[in-house]
C-alpha cells in the first residue's frame, strides 16, 4: 500500500514553521488516507505522569454517528479516551513493549474506547520512544499486516520531524517560563519599593498628626502585615530560588525553593554563605564565591547573572542560572541584594541530546557522502590490481605486492560499511550472517577504538552457527560496547569476547522469557570499574548516564538492547564494582545453519563466482552500454568486459548513453549503468532506453544509494546491483546472470507514445 510521503508536509523551519499539532495532524489524515480507517488519534508520551496523552484526533467525513441501534453494540468505534496508562488497553501496550498491534476487534472496556477494529503502531527516533498511533474502523472491515506496515512506515518517516519539535516546544515553554518568572521578580521589586514608599509617607504624616491618629496607625498597621504576608506567600510559593541578603552578605530572607528545610531556612537568616558552609549546607569553595561575588555587586552597583553547580543529594550535580542585583534606598545606597536562581540542569540535558543527534546527523552526511567516491576509487585500484596480475607470472616477485595491493581495496571497502554502520548511515538489511566472521571483520576497528592500552581477546567457538539480524546493527552493538569498555578503563585493561552455541529448554526458556531452541552466546566482558546494582537496574534506560554533564548521552546500551531485542535476542548484564562487567547476548540461531551457498555476508559475489572460465571457453558476446560518470571507472569496466569478448559502448552520464545509443542502430543487449550520475540517474535513463529498445536489459551499479525509494527501485530487479568495489568475478558473474535474465516485456502503451 502507497502512503503518503511526509516530504510534502510542513516542515520544521519553513517561513510559516508548522506546530506540533498541525503535524501530528498531518500524520494522523496521511494514516486515514493509507488504510481503510474511519478515526485516527495520536498519543504522546508524558513520561512524568506514566501516561499516553491525546494530542489530536482525526475521523473521516463518513464517520457513523456515536448512536447505533442496540442489535450493533460492536460497529461503531467510540472517541479515544485523552489519557491511557502504560499496558492498558492497546495503546498502553504498544507504547510499553515498542511493538505494533492490530486486532479486529477490541473488548468494550479497551482503554482506546474504541469497539471495532483498532490498529496502534509506535512512534519512535531509533529506541526514544514518543507516542502511539493508533486507528480505528468499523466492524465490517479489519486490519491487514499491510495496513500495519503502512502506519509503522508513516510513523517511521513522521518521528523525527515530531521528536524536533516536541523538544522545540519543551525548550520554548522553559524560555516563557523564566520571562515571566524575572517579570514577576521585577514587579514584586517594583511594587515592594512602591509601598516601601508608601509607608514612609505614612509614618511622616503619623508623627505630625499623633494626636488622634491611633486608629488609622491601626488600620495602616494591619494593611502593612497583610501586605507582607501576602508577598512572603508568594515569594514561598515561587519555584525560583530566592534569597535577600544584606551587603555584607548576611541572609535576610531565603525561599523554600533556596533552602529546602523549614529549620535550617529559619536559621540561616542573619548567617552568612561562609557560616551555611561551616554546617554542610554548600561547598566551602561555593560559598567563598558567592562572597566575593556580592563584595563586587556592592562595590560595582549593578547587577550580574553567573551558572552556579551544587552537589545534589541524589543524581548528578545540578546547574543554575542565577541572577544577583542590588537593592537602593533613596539616596542611592545599597541596602539588601536580591538573589534569585533557576534550575537548567534538565534544559542542559535536552540541549545535549539535540546536538548529539545533530551530531551523529552529521558524521552520517560526511560518511554517506565520502562512501560513492571512496568505492569508485576502490572499485579501479581493486580493477586495475586483478588486470595486473592476470598478467604476471606465478614465480613473479611483484605478485605478493599485487595481493597485498588487492586485499588492502577490499579492507577499504569492508571500513567504508564500518563508517556507515557507526554513523547508522547503513541500509537496514537483516540477513543470515555468521557472528564469529562479523567479529573477526570488526577486530581491527574494536582495537583501534579501544587504544593500544586496552587488549582485545577473541574466544570464538566452533560451529556457532548463523544468526538473522542487521550485520550493520550487529557491528554498531559492538563499536557501542567496545566505547563503553574503553572509558571504563582510563588505565588499560582486557576487552574480550567469547562465542558458543546454546540450547534452551522449555523450563530454561521460560526463565529467560524466551522460546526453546539453539541460540549463539555472545560473551563481552572488560576488566573496568564495573556498575553498582542501581545502575545495571536502568542500564538499558535511554538517556540514562553515569558520565559527567557533556560527556555521555545514554543512549549507547539503549541502542543495543534495541539492537538485540528488535531481532528477537536477549541481553543480560553482570558486574561487579572494581571488577569489571560482562555483557551476554543471546541471538536465535537459523535453522540448518550453514554458509550461504550464493552469497556472503556483505552481499558481494559468492566464492563459485571467484573463478572466471577463459574466453574461449565461455563464449561470452553481446554488446554492452556502459555509463559511468567515473571515467577511471568507466574504462576499468569496458576493458574487462572487452577481455572477457563482450562489445562495448562507452557514455559519460546518462544524456551521453542517450546520444550514443540513438547514434548506434544494432541491438544493445545490456545497459551496465551506474545508479548516482549527473544530468540523469541511472533509473531514468534505464527507464527512457527500454522505452525506446525494447527487451534491453539492464544492470545497475553502485558505490552507495542513500535515498530509500531509489535503493528499493534498484534492488527489486531480477539481477541484484553490482555493489562498488567489486571484483573482476563479481562483475563477470553479474553480466552473465543479467544477460541470462529474461528480457523485460515491453510496455505496448508506451512504446505507441513512443513512436
Amino acid at each position: 500500500m502507497k502512503v503518503s510521503d511526509p516530504a510534502t508536509w510542513p516542515t520544521a523551519g519553513a517561513s510559516n514553521a508548522p506546530t506540533l499539532d498541525a503535524v501530528l495532524r498531518a500524520l494522523g489524515r496521511a494514516a486515514l488516507g493509507a488504510v481503510p480507517a474511519e478515526r485516527s488519534a495520536v498519543y504522546l508520551i508524558d513520561a512524568a505522569r506514566g501516561m499516553f496523552v491525546r494530542s489530536v484526533e482525526e475521523a473521516l467525513p463518513q464517520t457513523l454517528p456515536q448512536t447505533v441501534p442496540q442489535a450493533l453494540p460492536h460497529a461503531v468505534p467510540q472517541a479515544p479516551r485523552a489519557d491511557v496508562p502504560a499496558w492498558a488497553g492497546i495503546v498502553g501496550r504498544v507504547g510499553a513493549s515498542g511493538r505494533p498491534e492490530h486486532h479486529p476487534l477490541l473488548d468494550p472496556d479497551d482503554a482506546l474506547g474504541a469497539m471495532g477494529p483498532a490498529l496502534a503502531v509506535p512512534l519512535r527516533v531509533g529506541s526514544e520512544l514518543l507516542g502511539v498511533l493508533a486507528l480505528t474502523g468499523a466492524a465490517s472491515s479489519a486490519f491487514s499486516d499491510q495496513d500495519m506496515a503502512a502506519c509503522e512506515e508513516l510513523a517511521d518517516r513522521a518521528a523525527p520531524q515530531i521528536r524536533h519539535l516536541v523538544l522545540t516546544e519543551r525548550i520554548s515553554r522553559m524560555e516563557r517560563r523564566l520571562a515571566r518568572e524575572q517579570g514577576a521578580r521585577h514587579e514584586a521589586e517594583r511594587l515592594l519599593e512602591s509601598r516601601s514608599r508608601e509607608l514612609f509617607e505614612a509614618n511622616q504624616e503619623l508623627q505630625a498628626l499623633a494626636t488622634g491618629l491611633e486608629s488609622r496607625v491601626e488600620a495602616r498597621t494591619a494593611e502593612i502585615i497583610q501586605l507582607k504576608n501576602f508577598y512572603e506567600t508568594v515569594l514561598d510559593r515561587l519555584p525560583t530560588q530566592l534569597a535577600v541578603l544584606s551587603p555584607t552578605g548576611e541572609f535576610q530572607y531565603a525561599n523554600p525553593a533556596e533552602v529546602p528545610d523549614p529549620e535550617r531556612r529559619r536559621w540561616i537568616i542573619g548567617r552568612t554563605n561562609v557560616e551555611f558552609a561551616e554546617v554542610g549546607g554548600i561547598p566551602m569553595e561555593v560559598a567563598l564565591v558567592r562572597a566575593a561575588r556580592i563584595a563586587h555587586v556592592v562595590r560595582e552597583r549593578h547587577g550580574v547573572e553567573f551558572e552556579e553547580t551544587l552537589p545534589s543529594e541524589v543524581g548528578p550535580p545540578r546547574v543554575l542560572h542565577r541572577l544577583l542585583a542590588p537593592i537602593f534606598d533613596e539616596t542611592g545606597t545599597v541596602v539588601s541584594l536580591v538573589r534569585a536562581g533557576i534550575d537548567i540542569t534538565d534544559a542542559r540535558a535536552v540541549e545535549e541530546q539535540l546536538r548529539q543527534s545533530q551530531k551523529m546527523e552529521a558524521v552520517g552526511l560526511l560518511a554517506g557522502g565520502i562512501a560513492h567516491d571512496f568505492n569508485n576509487l576502490l572499485t579501479i585500484i581493486t580493477g586495475i590490481g586483478e588486470l595486473l596480475q592476470a598478467d604476471l607470472h606465478e614465480s613473479d616477485p611483484d605478485g605478493p605486492m599485487l595481493d597485498e595491493l588487492i586485499a588492502a581495496a577490499k579492507r577499504g571497502g569492508d571500513l567504508t560499511r564500518k563508517l556507515l554502520a557507526f554513523s547508522r548511515r547503513s541500509v537496514v538489511e537483516a540477513r543470515d550472517f555468521d557472528p564469529n566472521e562479523a567479529i573477526r571483520q570488526t577486530a581491527s576497528l574494536l582495537q583501534r577504538l579501544l587504544t593500544e592500552r586496552v587488549t582485545l581477546l577473541l574466544d570464538l567457538g566452533q560451529q556457532v552457527g548463523l544468526v538473522h539480524m542487521d550485520p550493520s546493527g550487529f557491528d554498531q552493538l559492538l563499536l557501542n560496547l567496545a566505547a563503553n569498555a574503553h572509558d571504563a578503563m582510563p588505565a588499560g585493561g582486557a576487552f574480550a569476547i567469547r562465542t558458543a552455541t546454546i540450547e534452551l529448554t522449555d523450563a530454561e526458556g521460560a526463565v529467560r522469557a524466551l522460546p526453546a531452541g539453539r541460540y549463539a552466546s555472545i560473551e563481552i566482558s572488560d576488566t573496568g570499574a564495573g556498575m553498582t546494582p542501581e545502575v545495571i537496574a536502568r542500564a538499558f534506560e535511554p538517556f540514562f548516564t553515569t558520565k559527567a554533564v557533556g560527556q555521555g548521552t545514554g543512549l549507547g546500551l539503549a541502542s543495543v538492547y534495541g539492537i538485540i531485542t528488535q531481532f528477537g535476542g536477549q541481553i543480560t548484564i553482570e558486574s561487579v564494582v572494581g571488577e569489571g562487567t560482562t555483557f551476554r547476548i543471546l541471538l536465535p540461531s537459523v535453522e540448518g545453519s550453514g554458509s550461504p551457498p550464493s552469497a556472503t555476508r556483505d552481499g558481494s559475489a559468492a566464492p563459485s563466482d571467484a573463478v572466471a572460465a577463459p574466453v574461449e571457453e565461455r563464449g561470452d558476446h553481446g554488446l554492452i552500454l556502459v555509463a559511468e560518470d567515473e571515467a577511471g571507472v568507466r574504462k576499468l569496466v569496458c576493458r574487462l568486459l572487452e577481455n572477457l569478448g563482450y562489445q562495448v559502448l562507452e557514455a559519460e552520464h546518462g544524456i551521453h548513453a542517450l546520444t550514443v545509443a540513438d547514434a548506434y542502430a544494432g541491438h544493445i543487449d545490456l545497459l551496465l549503468t551506474d545508479v548516482r550520475m549527473p544530468h540523469m540517474n541511472g533509473l531514468e535513463l534505464a527507464e527512457t532506453l527500454q522505452r525506446r529498445r525494447p527487451g534491453m536489459r539492464v544492470l545497475y551499479m553502485s558505490g552507495y544509494i542513500d535515498d530509500d525509494d531509489v535503493r528499493d527501485r534498484v534492488h527489486s530487479e531480477t539481477v541484484p546491483p553490482l555493489d562498488k568495489p567489486f571484483t573482476t568475478a563479481a562483475l563477470t558473474s553479474r553480466v552473465r546472470a543479467a544477460l541470462r535474465s529474461p528480457a523485460p516485456q515491453p510496455d505496448q502503451q508506451a512504446l505507441e507514445v513512443y513512436r
